[in-house]
């Protein structure tokens, strides 16, 4: 409607400007006739005093009629002066303010051809649009035609004017300023013909899942079958929108990641690269951005059981994918059915008799449930779905696989060929090759410039032909009896002098974390520790009112109580905190080896804290300069905290809260940052403006820059709500990405086809772990709309490890993982035994012998000289281990 009188008022006022200046020509016309005449001494024509007023009105003026009285000039000049001067720009002024009005954000699209589109609405900022397009454009969809229409209430800025008029996006992108609550401007994306409907998050968290839910209620209003996807701040609102698609919800996400990172540092690079497609360069300079690149090319795929995998063992299936294609088999999707009773009521018979109610049971399908690193021993069955980390496709990548294919064929890997042509297992494995080839074609050759010169086969070769072989025979096995041949005979890759000595080293690297603090035996204190974890969940008043509590008339016992109230006295929160708040009497340079949090706001830190606190989590010894287990928590905020907020984190042991600024040297010497082993910086989500733009990350940032001046030994994570900010945070005599070119700019266009978002995702504070952002939900949100249960894949990987769903109860949050998924995860050094073999070597063992699936690895700086560790998801299975590197690790049982 508004768009039609827009029309209407530009029409009306150009035909009102065409009369007025028409008829300023027509009166000055008649008058001029009479006033003048022809340089031949005829009257002038009517005719001839208008074409002469046109052309003089307009300055051309050909000299064929000319003024030769002295009223006639003066008539002209005045003529000139009125019209020329201010009547005619006058009214093309005001005629151009109405065109300016008719903008093209304000047209409709409900007469337009557009078909199948998708439409993202909300308040869009130029970061997460960018995000979303780099995601839903990915080569791996396979959607690069399908239009995405904009629908935000403000009109675009001038990044996003310039990235609808960039060549690859501007036939595909329609940006329309409306807001979704109102029909009209829903009616004028076409609702009918869309897709699906994508609701983005606003700025500001704390009013966020309001603005999605109404929208999401306004979608649904108009098409009640059309799928919407939208993200949640908070679960409490889940039930308010139970027909959201694709919700991750950001708080418990927020702290799940920061939690996980403390436990395993790095963890939230390892889940934004297997959530994220990268577009990653085909060729770099170093060493160590080759691999970390062949790492964060990796994605999650969830694909149908094979027909010729059914029927087989897990473990063998898990090693003959890793070592056949590099794709590593992490979980599966199990179907799940169940019983409804249907009651009917009584029939008449013919007769005339009732039936009385009849009870029918009748099998409903539900959608399958997902299970992270499942029972090694499990079966796989043809309804079952696999759940891969793969290679992620890439078009230019696979070209480039090919030229090198054809460039060299290995002689023996031919005869092998030709040799088994005929043979029904190497017919087995061709299908396997074909399955895995839709995935991806893995080749770290591609990313660095040198390729080194086909090789002899290695163990791992010889280790992937007996994985085949077996799997090739398994069909005419029994498949128990197979499966002891197969791990009998997979252990002939690997040459050990003494099996044992694996055992024993790979068992002091996941209980000593840290060899130079750790000590031989559990000392009376660590004894303590293990019962106040094991029996009263970490709380250690409650432990101490009930050792207090104790009575006895046995001299012995009395020794052995009055000795643990002095242990616990000693070591226990109640020598560093008093119920969780600050003592006086202590110094802060006094503390080694505890945790330090500063923070600009409270919102989301309680959560984080209970999951810290977890049994699990407090048991894993993290830092090494303090012998006390449970690592302190000091809290550095501006404020005292709220009594509500303090009243669900006051029982947790070991938190102290100081008031103070990390600007102010006093404060940051009290709270003993100069001593802390890990110091985390976060960031306040919950109050940043669209309008703010960089600056949300003010108080982060310079938090950061005060903290590395006195402490740069500390493991420092900064939570980033504007994810460009991290090139603050880089050394500028580092340079970006491996190149001679330092961070380009924010809108820099890939020469190719499309804008590429800076690749702040190499930057080395990044590939360490040490930035934490939230960029990935909007791959995430992207990716539910092409597979609906990856969402399921990324609940259990974010809040289902460790088990931080416990933590939910106590604030009333909904626990939406699996809960017959028990999983947990660590960092464990590499075994010496393995220090100089493949990466594929300490897999096949950690899976076979210890059930442990490894994910990657945590690679430091020394073995290529990078400037920070790195995480290095799903190496290929050739990668060399190094004494220095950890592994990523999963197991059904606390490790």
């Amino acid at each position: 409607i508004l768009t039609l009188n827009l029309i209407i008022e530009v029409t009306k006022y150009t035909f009102k400007a065409f009369i007025v200046v028409f008829s300023f020509i027509l009166v000055l016309a008649g008058f001029y006739m009479n006033i003048e005449i022809n340089p031949n001494g005829n009257p002038l024509q009517f005719h001839e005093t208008i074409y002469f007023l046109v052309i003089t009105l307009a300055t051309v003026g050909y000299g064929d009629i000319y003024p030769s009285t002295a009223l006639g000039q003066i008539t002209i000049t005045l003529a000139l002066t009125i019209g020329a001067g201010v009547l005619i720009p006058y009214h093309i002024s005001k005629l151009m303010e109405k065109l300016q009005q008719d903008s093209p954000f304000l047209r409709n699209l409900s007469s337009s051809s557009i078909t199948g589109h998708v439409i993202l609405c909300g308040d869009i900022s130029i970061s997460h649009l960018l995000d979303f397009l780099a995601e839903f454009y990915h080569e791996r969809y396979g959607k690069l035609k399908k239009e995405l229409v904009i629908l935000s209430p403000k009109a675009p800025d001038d990044r996003i004017k310039s990235l609808l008029l960039h060549p690859f996006y501007k036939n595909r992108l329609i940006y329309l300023q409306g807001s979704p609550l109102f029909e009209q401007d829903l009616q004028r994306t076409k609702l009918s013909k869309a897709e699906a409907v994508f609701v983005s998050l606003p700025s500001a968290w704390d009013s966020s899942d309001t603005d999605s839910i109404l929208c999401s209620y306004a979608v649904k209003s108009q098409i009640k079958s059309l799928k919407v996807f939208s993200h949640l701040v908070s679960s409490k609102n889940r039930n308010k929108s139970p027909f959201l698609k694709g919700s991750i919800y950001i708080e418990e996400f927020r702290c799940a990641m920061l939690a996980q990172s403390v436990v395993c540092p790095g963890y939230n690079i390892l889940f934004s690269n297997l959530f994220t497609s990268r577009t990653i360069p085909n060729m770099v300079s170093e060493k160590w951005l080759s691999e970390y690149f062949y790492g964060s090319n990796h994605s999650i795929y969830i694909v149908k059981t094979p027909e010729f995998l059914v029927g087989e063992n897990l473990t063998d299936v898990i090693l003959s994918m890793y070592f056949g294609n590099g794709t590593l088999l992490i979980g599966l999707m199990l179907p799940q059915t169940a019983v409804v009773n249907n009651i009917s009521g009584p029939a008449l018979t013919s007769s005339g008799t009732y039936i009385p109610h009849l009870k029918q049971q009748k099998k409903v399908i539900l959608p399958p449930k997902f299970v992270l690193n499942p029972c090694k021993n499990t079966t796989l069955t043809e309804d079952m779905q696999l759940v891969l980390i793969s290679h992620t496709v890439n078009l230019s990548t696979k070209q480039v696989s090919a030229e090198h294919t054809i460039n060299f064929v290995d002689p023996n890997r031919k005869r092998y060929q030709e040799f088994n042509e005929d043979n029904p297992i190497s017919t087995f494995l061709k299908n396997v090759n074909q399955f895995f080839s839709r995935l991806a074609v893995p080749d770290l050759e591609l990313l660095i410039n040198e390729v080194d010169t086909p090789k002899k086969e290695t163990k791992d070769q010889v280790m992937n032909e007996s994985l085949k072989t077996f799997i090739g025979s398994n069909k005419s096995k029994n498949s128990n009896n197979s499966s002891m041949n197969f791990r009998k005979d997979s252990m002939q890759g690997i040459n050990i002098s003494n099996p044992h000595s694996i055992d024993e080293n790979l068992d002091q690297s996941i209980m000593e974390f840290n060899k130079d603090h750790e000590e031989d035996e559990y000392t009376s204190k660590e004894l303590i520790k293990a019962l106040c974890l094991s029996e009263y969940n970490g709380d250690w008043i409650a432990l101490l009112s009930d050792i207090s509590s104790q009575k006895t008339t046995n001299p012995k016992t009395e020794e052995i109580l009055e000795r643990i109230r002095l242990i616990i006295d000693k070591h226990s929160l109640m020598t560093f905190t008093t119920h969780g708040k600050f003592g006086k009497g202590k110094k802060g340079s006094s503390m080694k080896g505890h945790m330090l949090i500063i923070c600009k706001s409270l919102k989301g830190l309680d959560l984080f804290l209970h999951h810290l606190r977890l049994p699990y989590i407090s048991s894993i010894k993290t830092n090494t300069m303090a012998k006390s287990g449970v690592q302190p928590i000091v809290v550095l905020y501006q404020d005292e905290p709220d009594e509500s907020w303090f009243a669900t984190v006051k029982t947790l042991p070991l938190i102290a809260f100081i008031k103070g600024s990390s600007s102010n040297n006093v404060d940051l010497d009290k709270c003993g940052a100069k001593h802390a082993e890990t110091i985390i910086i976060t960031s306040d989500p919950y109050n940043s403006s669209k309008e703010q733009g960089n600056l949300e990350d003010s108080f982060t940032l310079m938090s950061y820059v005060d903290v590395i001046k006195i402490n740069k030994n500390a493991k420092i994570t900064v939570e980033l709500v504007h994810e460009p900010n991290i090139r603050f945070l880089e050394d500028k005599k580092i340079q970006a990405c491996g190149s001679n070119k330092r961070f380009h700019n924010y809108l820099q266009a890939n020469q190719e086809k499309t804008f590429l978002k800076p690749e702040f995702f190499s930057a080395p504070h990044y590939a360490s772990g040490n930035v934490s952002t939230f960029t990935v939900l909007d791959s995430l949100l992207c990716q539910s709309h092409n597979n609906e249960y990856i969402r399921d894949v990324a609940h259990e990987l974010a809040f289902g490890v460790n088990g931080l769903s416990q933590s939910y109860p106590t604030f009333g949050l909904s626990s939406f993982v699996n809960n017959d998924s028990k999983c947990f995860s660590r960092l464990v050094g590499v075994p010496a035994i393995f220090h100089g073999k493949t990466y594929g070597e300490l897999l096949k063992y950690f899976l076979q012998q210890k059930n442990l699936l490894v994910l990657g690895l945590y690679r430091s700086k020394e073995p290529m000289n990078s400037p920070a560790p790195y995480v290095f998801t799903c190496p290929h299975p050739t990668t060399k281990l190094y004494e220095t590197d950890q592994a990523y690790v999963l197991s059904n049982s606390p490790i």
